[in-house]
């Protein structure tokens, strides 16, 4: 089972980040899922803005198992479904 932490830190007095973690207890591998890109001012507010991407990762993380759970993938005759597209350029 996945499970995710949140770390605080203060690497310079004044300037706090967040880190989130998935913790891989399997394979003894930690991986960043995200971070802030700034510092914050306080430990506050770098604890709430961390807690508000803890709470989006695990909808998204909830949202992607129960749509994985509630469809299998579905085929054409031509193969999968799933089509990687790339930026085009725009014609004048």
């Amino acid at each position: 089972m996945e499970q995710l932490k949140l770390i605080v830190d203060q690497p310079v007095p004044g300037h706090f980040y967040w880190t989130l973690l998935d913790l891989d207890h399997a394979r003894h591998e930690d991986s960043v899922v995200a971070y802030a890109t700034g510092p914050l001012p306080t430990h506050g507010s770098a604890a709430a803005a961390g807690a508000a991407a803890l709470a989006a990762e695990r909808s998204t993380r909830r949202a992607l198992t129960a749509r994985s759970k509630a469809s299998p993938p579905r085929h054409s005759e031509f193969g999968e479904w799933n089509v990687v597209t790339l930026p085009g350029a725009l014609l004048a």
